[in-house]
């Protein structure tokens, strides 16, 4: 069986690099709170404000229970 570009599953265990060299790396506590941020700083800062928008946009589900 041949797999067509749309079939492709996500490996979500890899780590993503950028190829230029930018990197974010961050901790995410209990509550949803981000810390230890490093690396916000080498972006510009539109990048910078879309990144935190980008977080903060997932925060809240962080928080929420697991359903099963």
């Amino acid at each position: 069986m041949v797999e067509e570009a749309g079939d492709k599953k996500p490996d979500w265990d890899r780590q993503r690099v950028d190829p230029h060299g930018k990197s974010i790396e961050f901790s995410i506590s209990p509550d949803g709170s981000v810390s230890e941020v490093k690396g916000l700083d080498s972006l510009f800062p539109e990048q910078q404000q879309g990144w935190q928008q980008w977080v903060a946009r997932f925060a809240l589900a962080w928080t929420l229970p697991q359903t099963e």
